[in-house]
């Protein structure tokens, strides 16, 4: 089977890397897989050809360079089609399915993934036409892939999709990889972000979504409690700035670290103490995966979706406290935005009061990794690979 994937870019979030992770997987005597981009932005590995709509460019200088970007991927999708040049299409972002769908499926299969929750959708640009357009036109495709049980339930309750037309699979970790990564040296100044005290680390852009600002504060109150821990931000982004201020401002220098991006997080994953993933919401929690499969204890916001099943909670009332699953620890998503007051709300102070009792609670912290141990599979490149191909073959 010649499978494309459509997708803007090889860089930069989950997405990206579950095309990544599936070219390297699937580039074999069974399938064969190219990936056609809009820029050429690329950060990951990658095997197959890929072709970019605009090699000289890593991301749109304008929207008529945008608009133009979207006709010619159209075209050159019809064009791919009438000739047959490929039995699978795959498109992996709101605009990639829209143009998926209205260059046709003759000769061919059309699948769709969704990896964004709507609330995403409707912050974008051109929201109301791709509501449209899912509402009336998403039920054409072969398939649709979902990334969690949520995603998959907001596609048939708000697209009005048909549940037999969609496959949950989560997003895959390359589980020799981290291994390796994790015990991988670290530099000088690697090794004194993690001198002394506890070590509380998180991963992910510097932007409102993730919640890091809500962190830093909830860590105020930890600091309190052990003067010489360390909270680590492993990422980079547009609120660096504000992330700086509120350090000075809560005395917190010595404190709270911001790490930059890391060529590997998994070495600083593996050696800190407790993971806290304060997301407002994601498709699934690739970052979440990722620390649990480094053997880390997680405290993670009970975002929509992925953070019940990958903490495998049934519940489905809205969290007004921290709950201690046999998996790690959810707690309720944080109100308030960048610049609100500096002291602590509610939500904030249940995530300091968790982690210091995840800090605390040697036990837990024991009962945590060694559940996770055992069912890290389900997490597993070749658990997602498996999933994939079952839906290939449909």
């Amino acid at each position: 089977m010649k499978i494309l994937m459509i997708i803007p870019r090889l860089a930069g979030g989950g997405a990206e890397r579950v095309v990544s992770n599936l070219s390297m997987q699937f580039n074999n005597s069974k399938y064969g897989m190219d990936m056609l981009l809009d820029y050429n932005d690329i950060e990951y590995p990658y095997l197959g050809k890929v072709i970019i709509l605009n090699r000289d460019f890593k991301a749109a200088t304008s929207i008529r360079n945008e608009f133009l970007t979207y006709i010619r991927k159209a075209a050159l999708l019809y064009k791919m089609k009438k000739n047959h040049m490929y039995d699978c299409y795959i498109s992996h972002s709101d605009v990639s399915h829209i143009l998926n769908i209205i260059t046709g499926r003759k000769n061919c299969k059309m699948i769709l993934v969704q990896h964004s929750q709507r609330a995403n959708v409707q912050r974008s640009k051109i929201s109301r036409i791709i509501v449209f357009f899912a509402k009336k036109y998403y039920q054409r495709a072969d398939h649709i892939i979902a990334v969690s049980q949520g995603i998959a339930k907001e596609c048939t309750e708000e697209y009005s999709i048909d549940r037999e037309k969609i496959t949950t699979i989560w997003n895959g970790s390359d589980l020799q990889r981290i291994k390796e990564a994790i015990r991988a040296p670290i530099n000088e100044e690697q090794s004194r972000w993690l001198a002394t005290g506890k070590i509380v680390i998180t991963m992910g852009r510097y932007v409102s979504s993730k919640g890091h600002i809500h962190l830093i504060r909830a860590f105020s109150r930890v600091v309190k409690r052990y003067p010489d821990s360390k909270l680590l931000l492993l990422g980079d982004g547009e609120l660096r700035g504000i992330y700086e201020k509120t350090i000075e401002i809560l005395h917190l220098e010595n404190n709270v670290i911001l790490c930059g991006f890391q060529n590997n997080p998994f070495a600083l994953l593996g050696r800190s103490d407790v993971f806290v993933f304060p997301s407002k919401w994601e498709g699934f929690g690739y970052a979440l995966e990722e620390a649990i499969c480094c053997g880390i204890p997680c405290i993670s916001t009970d975002f929509k979706y992925g953070a019940r099943e990958i903490l495998r909670y049934n519940g489905e009332e809205i969290l007004k406290d921290a709950v201690y699953t046999k998996y790690g620890v959810l707690i309720p998503v944080c109100n308030g935005e960048v610049g609100d007051s500096i002291a602590c709300n509610s939500e904030e102070e249940i995530m300091a009061e968790a982690i210091i009792k995840v800090l605390e609670d040697k036990e837990y912290q024991k009962k945590i990794i060694e559940n996770n141990s055992n069912r890290l599979y389900e997490f597993s490149l070749e658990c997602m690979v498996a999933r994939w191909s079952e839906a290939l073959g449909r």
